[in-house]
C-alpha cells in the first residue's frame, strides 16, 4: 500500500511565479532528496509506492520566484519538515523512547532502548535537520552528536558553518553502534546550534538495523543553542 504524506503550509502572498520546490527523503537516510513537481498550493501531497507503510519522512519546503520556465533557478529560504515518526516494530519488540521531557534550550537528550535481545547488534541514527540563521557573536552551526556505553559511535558531526546573517537549511546524521549487553540500553544525543535560533529545527532518533534487518523504530529527541563565540 503506498504512503501518502500531506504537508501543510501557510501560503506565500503574493503565490511565488512556479509554486513551491518540496523535496523529501526517509528520515535520518543520507538519501538525495527527491523533489516533487507541481505544487503550487497547500496542503502539499505526494505519494511513495516503494517504501513499506510507516516509512517516516523529511525534507524542505522553498518558494520558487523563477520566471517561466526556468523553475528552481530563484528560490527562497528552504523551510524544514518531518513526520511525525510513530514507533513500530515490524518483527522485533524493540522500542526506544525520550527519557523525560524536553527543557527550553536544552540540548542534551537521553532515550532508552528496552525490549532488546542481548548480543543483538543495533544501529542507532540521530538525524538533525532545520534552518541556520545567525543571531549573534560571528558564527552559526548546527552539531549533532550520540554515544552509548556499550556503543561505538561517529564522531560529532556539523553542518556547514556560515558568518553571514541569511538562513541556511542543514541535514546532519551520527550513527552508533550498539551491542546489547542486557535488555536494555541508554543512548545520549547533543544536538546544538551555535550563536541562532533553535525554533525551525527536529531532532529524530531511530533504531535503524538490528542485525544488519532494516527496522524503523523512532523518537523524538531535544536540541538548544549554545553562544560559543569565536570563528568558522
Amino acid at each position: 500500500m503506498p504512503n501518502t504524506i500531506t504537508i501543510n503550509f501557510i501560503p506565500c502572498n503574493p503565490t511565488p511565479a512556479n509554486g513551491y520546490k518540496l523535496t523529501w527523503r526517509i528520515a535520518g537516510s543520507s538519501d538525495s532528496y527527491t523533489e516533487e513537481p507541481n505544487v503550487t498550493e497547500s496542503p502539499a501531497i505526494f505519494t511513495d509506492e516503494i517504501n513499506p507503510e510507516g516509512t517516516c519522512y523529511e525534507g524542505f519546503l522553498q518558494s520558487d520566484c523563477s520566471e517561466s520556465g526556468e523553475s528552481g533557478s530563484v528560490v527562497g529560504n528552504a523551510i524544514p519538515w518531518a513526520t511525525v515518526c510513530d514507533e513500530e516494530s515490524g518483527t522485533t519488540d524493540y522500542t526506544i523512547t525520550l527519557q523525560g521531557s524536553c527543557l527550553p534550550g536544552n540540548p542534551f537528550s537521553t532515550f532508552l532502548i528496552e525490549n532488546g535481545t542481548p548480543g543483538d547488534t543495533v544501529k542507532v541514527r540521530a538525524s538533525f535537520i532545520g534552518l541556520l540563521q545567525k543571531t549573534s557573536a560571528l558564527f552559526t552551526r548546527a552539531d549533532l552528536g550520540i554515544s552509548s556505553p556499550n556503543g561505538v559511535s561517529d564522531p560529532t558531526q556539523s553542518s556547514a558553518c556560515y558568518s553571514d546573517t541569511a538562513p541556511h537549511g542543514f541535514s546532519i546524521t551520527a550513527d552508533c553502534n550498539i551491542v546489547m549487553v542486557g535488555t536494555t540500553e541508554p543512548v545520549y544525543t547533543t544536538a546544538v546550534i551555535h550563536n541562532g535560533s533553535e525554533s525551525a529545527t527536529n531532532v529524530v532518533v531511530s533504531i535503524i538495523e538490528i542485525n544488519g534487518t532494516p527496522v524503523n523504530i523512532s523518537a523524538s529527541g531535544c536540541k538548544g543553542n549554545s553562544a560559543t563565540g569565536g570563528t568558522c
